[in-house]
């Protein structure tokens, strides 16, 4: 489309006349010169002539452009800030200081910890404040904090407005408003436009200045992306650019609402499907169009479902967990939930005896989640009778998994898919990686890189004797998880099912340490072992946990009186038991 405005020197001098300099952003575009038009009359608008004050507005800024993955805003606003350049484009406001612009880039983002106390702030403030607040100010940081939050679109936007409406007055908050708009359609030009680039003078600031390009470069925690991980000979070039591109940002509560709204339709449409398998029994064409739908029904819900949790994931409202896992349970957990899909592709799973006894430092049920949707997306890409070839070895403080397909997959496995992202994003935030491979004679599959359990202080030393451990309790399932979390841990564990065995092998055994049960079958339950053991002249000064569903402060007194030292409530989590093995070492185990 032709354009009738072009670039002009005139054009040019009138952003310097404001701005003291051109910057990159309107240079860029050059094959819509209009465009480029655009952006300087609404910058002009809701920026530069926006009657909010001048250091206000351009403090306010920088800290909105923490929010952005891409760093040009950031750098260059911050740059007007300490005077390369105009402040907010008034030549009579003076730059601030780098250790005012240090601070700003200290402010805490708009996260949750963080919203409590700008809320409570705005709250307790004065409402309609005749004056802006000055910089570096509680007053300031928490209106800050609610404008990040409100550029974010979080689920506390409607509180925040109100508070702000309360705390600034109405002109003051629309023009406030106005400038967060302005911020959010700026960053989004910009992150279509990487070619943007920053400009000489902040270079050579950031050159000379280390800290600060350290607080300016690096993306804030909670909008970095994740590293693109470099090609290999066994990661050809081909398949880790499809990786390389940067996550997507992702709107939790846009995805919550639209998962609601969906399910819906999806609920009344499953509806109609059973009530047309009901009255369609003597024709056999329609019983199966309805297993059919029933089918695409169920892959719809699993994408919604996916679409959700990854977008919580990506929003940290979904935390980990992360606790000692059993690899191989997890991995066989999740191909039970897809037996009927395994089977139907005709996919064999081949799992190496190195999986049995491998732990992973991971949240179970995402753990099992991962697998689920890793297997997923091979089932939609493998050929009907593939085999997938499961093997685990250990390399430094990771676990990698290696899932080989063979015949190769007909379509690269790196193409997305829902399952595929919600897999690598549970991968990635617990510490681990999810990346396709491809080796030389044309085999195909994934490397999975997961956390191994951290060996505590206590028994860190692999020179030092294994503890000896006696464990008593009575459910199966849970004393082999405490087998493998102590084994971990470098103990040398006996476990016995009840209170009276038990006590007859510490006599046997003399352990060092011993956890016990409080509701054990039997004549003798965990409070009576504990006095028992107390009552032995050669025991009694074992050092004795309880791990108990029980775990109330009267329960726990109950228990001391008892003769317990410590009690561990159940669920009994890795950093428990590991906690009461550093302090057995520490000779501090009677903590409460």
């Amino acid at each position: 489309m032709h354009s009738g405005f072009q670039p002009t020197p005139e054009f040019e001098r009138e952003i310097e006349s404001r701005l003291g300099l051109v910057p990159n952003l309107f240079r860029s575009a050059p094959a819509a010169p209009e465009v480029r038009r655009r952006l300087w009359i609404e910058t002009v608008t809701e920026f530069l002539d926006n009657p909010l004050p001048a250091s206000f507005k351009q403090r306010l800024f920088v800290y909105l452009s923490r929010l952005s993955i891409p760093r040009y805003c950031l750098v260059r606003h911050a740059g007007y800030l300490i005077g390369h350049g105009r402040v907010a484009g008034d030549p009579a406001a003076p730059p601030q200081s780098r250790d005012d612009l240090m601070a700003l880039l200290r402010y805490p983002l708009p996260e949750e910890g963080a919203l409590e106390v700008a809320i409570r702030s705005l709250q307790a403030a004065p409402g309609a404040q005749q004056a802006l607040p000055a910089m570096n100010t509680p007053l300031e940081q928490a209106i800050f904090v609610a404008c990040g939050a409100l550029l974010r679109n979080t689920q506390q936007s409607g509180v925040l407005r109100d508070l702000l409406y309360h705390v600034l007055g109405r002109q003051w908050s629309e023009q406030t408003f106005l400038l967060v708009g302005h911020a959010a359609k700026t960053h989004f030009w910009v992150s279509l436009h990487p070619e943007i680039a920053i400009e000489a003078d902040m270079r050579a600031t950031l050159d000379l200045d280390p800290e600060l390009a350290q607080l300016l470069l690096e993306p804030q925690p909670a909008m970095q992306a994740a590293p693109p991980q470099p090609a290999s000979p066994q990661q050809p070039q081909a398949d880790s650019a499809s990786t390389d591109a940067p996550a997507p940002t992702i709107n939790a509560d846009l995805m919550r609402m639209f998962n609601h709204e969906l399910r819906t339709p999806i609920a009344a449409i499953s509806a109609v499907s059973d009530m047309l398998q009901m009255v369609a029994s003597a024709d056999e064409r329609l019983r199966n169009a309805c297993q059919v739908l029933q089918r695409q029904i169920g892959a719809m819900t699993r994408i919604m479902d996916g679409v959700l949790d990854l977008s919580e994931l990506v929003s940290g409202a979904l935390p980990l967990e992360a606790t000692p896992t059993a690899v191989d349970a997890a991995l066989r957990a999740a191909m039970a939930e897809l037996a009927a899909r395994i089977e139907d592709r005709k996919l064999g799973i081949d799992i190496d005896a190195s999986a049995e006894a491998a732990m992973a430092w991971a949240d179970p049920a995402r753990l099992r989640q991962l697998f689920e949707c890793l297997l997923g997306h091979i089932l939609t890409r493998c050929k009907t009778g593939s085999l997938l070839r499961v093997t685990v070895s250990a390399q430094g403080d990771k676990l990698k998994l290696r899932m080989l397909l063979e015949p190769p997959a007909g379509m690269r496995l790196s193409q997305a898919t829902t399952g595929l992202a919600l897999a690598r994003t549970i991968a990635e935030k617990g510490g681990g990686s999810l990346e396709p491979f491809a080796e030389g004679d044309g085999q195909t599959g994934y490397m999975l890189c997961l956390p191994q359990p951290k060996t505590p202080a206590a028994v860190e030393d692999s020179s030092r004797d294994k503890l000896r451990v006696l464990c008593i309790e009575d459910n199966r399932d849970f004393a082999q998880l405490f087998q493998h979390m102590l084994q971990i841990l470098g103990c040398e564990l006996e476990i016995s099912a009840d209170a009276e065995t038990g006590l007859q092998m510490a006599r046997t055994l003399s352990p060092q340490l011993i956890f016990c049960d409080i509701g054990l079958p039997g004549d003798m339950d965990g409070y009576d072992f504990a006095r028992s053991l107390r009552a032995d002249a050669r025991l009694a000064h074992v050092p004795l946990v309880a791990v108990s569903a029980y775990c109330s402060p009267a329960d726990v007194k109950l228990a001391h009186e008892a003769g317990f030292d410590r009690v561990c409530g159940k669920p009994v989590k890795f950093a428990d038991i590991s906690a009461a093995l550093n302090a057995f070492a520490a000779g501090t185990l009677r903590t409460g």
